[in-house]
């Protein structure tokens, strides 16, 4: 991957220069090796799975097994998120061999989420001990029966993912390996950080920003100013309602006070964050005319203007320790050029 067979290339300032851009040190992650390594990870992960799985699996051949009851079938609920799922909470009822004693014992797991009271469920016991027993079902991979709770498959998807980007890595490695043989340079699809005049890859950083949450300045303000409503609405409640009720408390005055202090408090954070914004476009617009290159553009003050609203939009979707910040550059230039075409 040390070709360097580039012989001129386009700055930023659109000037041609010759020789290569990237520094002779600058060396690229072999995605054969890295993702080699992620498919390892994921054979170690499934390989402790199943030495688990088929342990236990032996384990339960010494304890005796006998047929159950579902007596009691309650559904537990459980908020995560906006979304509700619901969990079956068993009691089944079994008899070991040789007792005349009923013993109980409770279950939860996604398996039991199909049972309903009535139906018989396979449970393995100690022999010496019946309370030490487990809710069992027929593994598909040992062809055993193993506990419900366990939860064997989850590691073996959890390996088979990792597997699978394991595997893009390695065949991405592959094909560029096949390119460069051919006098391709892999440095070529690097970016220029323009903070630290560093090169980064721009497919891992898109895929960053994919699972980044948005963060718009508008939504912002909006629930900044909803909040504030809300607390200053409290707080003038708190007061009419001393005034208005016997005894008076004075309670609802702290009460009042407390809540319009953090209704103010948010209010006059959203006006900080709305004058930060402003002179930020300010010195945008000022540092985009200012430079010698955008003079090319007939109307450069609207061209700054959508400049900004693109820098703008795009910094919303930015991690909290982005390379990148709301000042004018000619890397915003270069990245938006396409939009400011009209203008030209």
């Amino acid at each position: 991957m040390q070709t360097n067979n580039v012989q001129q290339y386009q700055s930023l300032d659109g000037s041609s220069q010759k020789g290569s851009p990237y520094p002779d040190d600058l060396k690229l992650v072999d995605n054969r090796k890295f993702g080699a390594i992620i498919i390892v990870i994921a054979l170690i992960v499934a390989g402790v799975s199943l030495f688990f799985r088929f342990s236990d699996a032996k384990k339960g051949e010494s304890f005796e097994h006998v047929d159950g009851v579902v007596n009691f079938v309650q559904v537990r609920k459980e908020k995560i998120g906006r979304k509700e799922h619901k969990t079956n909470v068993v009691s089944v009822l079994y008899v070991p061999e040789g007792s005349e004693m009923n013993y109980f014992i409770d279950g939860s797991s996604f398996m039991l989420d199909f049972v309903r009271k009535g139906d018989v469920v396979r449970v393995y016991y100690e022999k010496g001990d019946p309370d030490n027993a487990y809710i069992a079902e027929k593994d598909w991979l040992t062809g055993s029966y193993v506990h419900t709770g366990k939860g064997y498959n989850v590691p073996l998807i959890i390996a088979a993912v990792i597997a699978l980007f394991g595997i893009l890595f390695f065949s991405d490695g592959v094909e560029t390996a096949k390119k460069v043989k051919q006098g391709y340079d892999p440095r070529s699809e690097l970016e220029l950080d323009p903070r630290t005049g560093k090169y980064y890859d721009p497919n891992m950083h898109e895929i960053a920003r994919a699972f980044n949450f948005r963060r718009g300045w508008i939504a912002f303000w909006g629930a900044g100013s909803s909040f504030f409503t809300i607390f200053a609405g409290a707080a003038v409640g708190s007061v009419i309602q001393y005034f208005t009720q016997e005894p008076k408390n004075p309670q609802l005055l702290i009460i009042a006070l407390v809540a319009y202090l953090i209704g103010s408090g948010m209010l006059i954070l959203v006006m900080l964050t709305l004058i930060k914004q402003g002179n930020r476009k300010r010195r945008f617009v000022i540092a985009f005319m200012a430079d010698d290159i955008t003079s090319r553009y007939k109307e450069r003050d609207k061209a700054a203007r959508v400049l900004w609203k693109h820098v703008s939009h795009y910094m919303v979707k930015e991690t909290l320790f982005s390379r990148y910040t709301y000042d004018y550059s000619r890397y915003w230039l270069k990245k938006f050029e396409d939009k400011l075409v009209k203008f030209l």
